[in-house]
């Protein structure tokens, strides 16, 4: 540590200050936590080494991620430093990284219903963060390792070498959903391209407008005894009425929204969305992903002029043949 004396007239303000370099390794030798004196190349200082240059790795993909995978990742650089502390004192400190590796494996469950399985080998690459992540499992594994390695001789000690289990294979799903995801969305934006590529101006949705689609839908139903919600979306699909009749499920018109995003986002009914969801097919897993609002429940309609989708209509309350009459009814009007 340098102490330095910086005058302002008529005081002097004191600073203190310290150097990056020590000059205390220029010998191969280092510091351990609890005050040992090693080789840079010692077992102790590998592990701390590895599991730093995986805290690195994760921090790329932190500052690269959305803002809900960037703080799961900054909650998991927390916690390797802690266990790094730990190693550094010889496993003379005690971590609980029980509660840790159940929400590790929680999000495991989790991510892997947000894409198909994967049966071939990986090669990373299809998407950037996906890449980034890639990287950032095999430090993890290596890590794994060099923790094998020092726990030899502590082998009661356990719970650290779980946590790191569980971390490369959390790294390596959510890698692989983001590369699902990633896939999804230019299928997504090639189809949506090459229809407007081909049509002119669109109308515009209007409230007045979705208020007349809203009562000639109500009124069809009341004529079919019926009670349903409708949800009136714009182009982008964001909600513009939602209509709720007397005596309708609650639970039908957060279904109602999401039918009229999906048909907005996809330009296409929801019930025809089924055989692209399919095992196997084009959009596989779909409904799973984009915050859940994908649904391949009946009774979404797009809304479109010449080609151009400008709207949607989402109808949940009734059958599923009651909801798609009653949305396709509502298109024509």
């Amino acid at each position: 540590m340098q102490l330095v004396i910086q005058r302002t007239d008529p005081l002097y303000k004191v600073v203190i200050s310290v150097n990056v370099y020590t000059k205390k390794g220029d010998q191969g030798m280092t510091d351990l936590l609890r005050g040992q004196r090693v080789h840079k190349n010692n077992q102790y200082i590998e592990a701390l080494g590895t599991i730093d240059e995986l805290t690195s790795a994760l921090g790329v993909v932190r500052a690269n991620a959305d803002e809900k995978i960037g703080c799961d990742v900054l909650r998991i650089q927390q916690k390797l430093k802690d266990i790094m502390a730990v190693v550094a004192s010889g496993f003379q400190k005690k971590i609980d990284v029980t509660e840790d590796i159940q929400w590790l494996e929680q999000n495991i469950d989790h991510n892997q219903t947000m894409y198909p399985p994967k049966e071939q080998f990986i090669y990373p690459g299809e998407d950037t963060i996906a890449a980034q992540l890639d990287v950032a499992r095999t430090i993890a594994r290596r890590s794994e390792r060099r923790i094998v390695a020092v726990l030899s001789e502590q082998l009661e000690d356990k719970g650290i070498l779980q946590y790191m289990n569980r971390l490369s294979d959390y790294i390596f799903v959510l890698a692989r959903m983001l590369e699902f995801r990633a896939v999804v969305k230019q299928a997504l934006a090639s189809s949506l391209e090459e229809k407007q590529s081909t049509a002119s101006m669109p109308k515009t949705m209007t409230l007045d407008f979705a208020r007349h689609i809203a009562s000639e839908i109500e009124a069809e139903a009341k004529r079919m005894g019926v009670n349903v919600v409708i949800s009136i979306a714009n182009k982008d699909g964001n909600s513009i009425l939602t209509q709720v009749m007397d005596n309708a499920f609650l639970v039908s018109k957060g279904l109602a929204e999401r039918k009229a995003f999906t048909s907005a986002a996809l330009q296409m009914p929801t019930e025809a969305l089924k055989e692209l969801v399919a095992q196997g097919a084009p959009f596989e897993g779909l409904e799973n992903m984009i915050e859940e609002k994908i649904v391949t429940l009946g009774g979404g309609y797009p809304l479109q002029h010449q080609g151009i989708t400008y709207g949607a209509i989402g109808v949940s309350g009734s059958t599923a043949d009651n909801d798609i009459y009653l949305a396709s009814y509502g298109a024509r009007k």
